[in-house]
């Protein structure tokens, strides 16, 4: 078994996470999410993910179980299909979202699209995050948002 390699992986820090993602960059969260329940974590956490539609929403049934088990709020995003309490339809928008963000003291872990990224980023800079607490992966050669 190695440590973790690269520059995107969790860090406790012991303050709100918060994990965005779009499409298959769900990926790494899967594996974080995981790893909260298997330590039992009471660590607050608050999930938003964007998708095409729930056909195409990888893990959602493993989150929802999750979700049972951890201090964790979710919101989805999907381009089509019909809106619930916790399913929005369109692009993700953070700003609109019912959901409050810790953006004064929370953690911001973005992957995803480099487009849905620069402008999920963009709206938490204009909530207010520090720069420096917006974390992200960006899919091959590593660029700035």
């Amino acid at each position: 078994m190695y440590a973790p390699a690269g520059d995107f992986f969790y860090i406790e820090r012991h303050v709100p996470t918060v994990l965005i993602s779009a499409g298959v960059g769900l990926t790494p969260f899967q594996a974080m999410l995981e790893s909260f329940a298997a330590q039992k974590s009471t660590q607050t956490i608050t999930y938003l993910h964007a998708c095409n539609s729930v056909e195409e929403h990888s893990f959602k049934h493993r989150v929802d179980t999750l979700a049972n088990q951890l201090n964790l709020t979710q919101h989805t995003w999907y381009l089509e299909g019909d809106t619930t309490q916790q399913v929005s339809i369109g692009q993700m928008n953070v700003v609109q979202t019912s959901i409050e963000l810790p953006v004064n003291d929370g953690y911001f872990y973005l992957c995803g699209p480099v487009s849905f990224m620069r402008a999920i980023n963009q709206q938490l800079l204009n909530l207010g995050v520090a720069k420096e607490r917006i974390i992200y992966e960006v899919f091959g050669p590593h660029q700035s948002l």
